[in-house]
């Protein structure tokens, strides 16, 4: 077992935004965990993953979630699961969108 506070976490840029890296692939060679800062107007870029799946958590703000070709308005409280290879990316649309990541690693041969 490995417990750390958000404090703790090793802070990095994920498409030039902070993110607090919880789980890195040194600690996991199947997963990874992070949590991610926008603020109002900023996004990730759409991209997709041939070997992974994801999980985003909502914590804190609004944003507009871009996944395989829909666009949901997020807000706290809510769950985003998306797909290998399925094009997706976020945008804050409050003056703070913070949101947990949870990247599975699998087989590309999926």
């Amino acid at each position: 077992m490995w417990i750390k506070r958000f404090e703790e976490a090793e802070e990095k840029e994920l498409f030039g935004h902070k993110c607090l890296m919880l789980v890195t692939r040194e600690v996991s060679r199947a997963s990874e965990a992070g949590v991610v800062y926008l603020k109002d107007g900023e996004e990730t870029p759409r991209h997709s993953h041939k070997d992974q799946e994801q999980t985003f958590i909502i914590l804190k703000g609004r944003g507009l979630f871009y996944a395989g070709g829909e666009e949901k308005e997020v807000e706290p409280g809510m769950y985003v699961f998306v797909p290998k290879k399925v094009s997706h990316g976020v945008k804050a649309l409050t003056e703070e969108f913070v949101y947990a990541y949870f990247a599975n690693y699998i087989d590309e041969k999926d």
